[in-house]
């Protein structure tokens, strides 16, 4: 199909595969408590392992793309906002 893959290819690779387990987790969590609060937590779990996927593609695939960054720095905001309402919200 002539698709050849560039370090912004691997590193989203990496990204969604560090999401896909972090989605196994989720489900079982979020399965066995069932709480919005949980959830929350899940969200901003899966956020994070997203980030990390990433920041594993720029550990071994060396630096990529500025998009790589960008997308870096929302998965921080949005990982920081989430854990910014869990510890705000009453028990």
């Amino acid at each position: 199909m002539g698709w050849t893959p560039d370090l912004l290819g691997l590193h989203e690779v990496r990204a969604i595969w560090a999401a896909l387990i972090g989605i196994g987790i989720v489900c079982v969590q979020v399965a066995m408590k069932g709480s919005v609060r949980e959830l929350t937590k899940a969200i901003v779990f899966l956020t994070f392992c997203f980030m990390i996927g990433r920041l594993v593609g720029l550990a071994l695939d060396g630096t990529g793309p500025q998009l790589t960054y960008i997308e870096i720095g929302i998965e921080i905001f949005w990982g920081g906002l989430g854990l910014i309402l869990l510890s705000r919200a009453k028990a």
